[in-house]
């Protein structure tokens, strides 16, 4: 997935990660039960189209990694190289996360950003770190 050194983050960071970011929410079929296609490819036509540079593909909805993984390969697919992909890790554990990055890794995603599981609620500063 990087296309960089660890040593060099920070300076590719600053250089390819400016402005805003969109952030898509997978669409679902209108019975729920499964995700939309031709919705996921019109929300990310839309945001290339609007000139974005990266988007995140948002995982904190109903999603499984595999399905996460569908929704990245239909990004790509429909993206191209013309916009970047976030991989969103907000699953419940560690294990959970790097399974689905794997999945999303091999699916398109560019880039990771690693979330607090949505159950997490800490009542220090010592919990965090």
């Amino acid at each position: 997935m990087p296309t960089y050194k660890k040593s060099d983050a920070r300076a590719w960071a600053r250089q390819h990660l400016t402005g805003c970011s969109a952030v898509t929410i997978p669409s679902y079929s209108a019975d729920l039960k499964r995700l939309n296609e031709r919705g996921i490819r019109h929300d990310i036509a839309k945001v290339a189209e609007l000139g974005y540079r990266y988007t995140l593909l948002c995982s904190e909805v109903a999603i499984t990694p595999e399905e996460n993984a569908q929704f990245t390969q239909w990004a790509r697919d429909t993206a191209g190289e013309r916009l970047g992909l976030f991989f969103h890790a907000a699953w419940g554990t560690l294990a959970d996360n790097i399974e689905a990055v794997k999945l999303a890794e091999k699916a398109g995603a560019d880039i990771v950003l690693l979330s607090y599981p949505t159950q997490f609620w800490p009542t220090s500063e010592q919990e965090i770190y």
